[in-house]
């Protein structure tokens, strides 16, 4: 979807970059972490899959964030 991650991560971690104005709308479709300000604007925040993680319940979150 175009954010940035704020490092790497081989795992099932991630840990993109958010416009600080996004924070809500991620906040009302999953649990998450703050890792970091990165800037004024943006923040790093740390996302989990696990081993029961359905495929489609992550095209779901990715559709909502994308609209």
């Amino acid at each position: 979807l175009g954010y940035p991650m704020f490092v790497e991560s081989p795992t099932n971690q991630i840990f993109p970059v958010i416009p600080n104005e996004k924070l809500s709308l991620f906040a009302s479709l999953c649990l998450y972490e703050v890792w970091g300000k990165v800037d004024d604007g943006h923040t790093a925040i740390r996302l989990v899959t696990s081993w029961a993680s359905r495929e489609e319940d992550i095209d779901a979150f990715l559709s909502a964030l994308s609209h």
